[in-house]
């Protein structure tokens, strides 16, 4: 009696560990996403914090981070929005009647190309805007409008 496995039960074994993978990946996705998410949330934060002093103290909304007192370690600043985590962008949002600040997932994009390719806008309007304290998620692509409802 030869021990050992039939080309078919090794088939079936490769199927089964496929088609785990295969649920297994999406979700594994979506909780790196929700993680880095979370990383980012005291920072947007700390800049609506730093807008509002701002706002308090000379009667208007900025966008110069220069002019504020915002620490921003884990970003770096790329003209007037800051780069984080090779993944957001955090751009504020003070023309018009938009007083909000938004935060872009692209992940490994420069700012010219995430305008046109993210995946989902996190917005935090600001104290003086038209929907104060008023939080939204907007996805754009199947993977941020699946996160976004993940979320809210």
């Amino acid at each position: 009696m030869k021990k050992g496995f039939t080309l078919i039960e090794l088939l079936v074994v490769v199927l089964i560990i496929g088609m785990l993978a295969a649920a297994a990946v999406p979700q594994y996705e979506k909780a790196v996403m929700k993680a880095r998410f979370a990383r980012m949330l005291p920072a947007m934060n700390a800049y609506k914090n730093a807008e509002e002093s701002y706002y308090m103290a000379n009667g208007n909304y900025t966008h110069d981070l220069t002019q504020m007192d915002f620490s921003f370690n884990q970003c770096s600043l790329y003209n007037d929005v800051l780069y984080c985590d090779d993944y957001f962008f955090i751009d504020p949002k003070t023309n018009g009647t938009e007083y909000a600040v938004g935060l872009y997932y692209c992940p490994n994009q420069k700012w010219s190309q995430c305008m046109e390719q993210y995946d989902f806008i996190y917005k935090i309007w600001f104290d003086n805007s038209v929907t104060p304290g008023k939080r939204e998620c907007i996805g754009r692509t199947a993977k941020g409008i699946n996160f976004c409802n993940s979320i809210q």
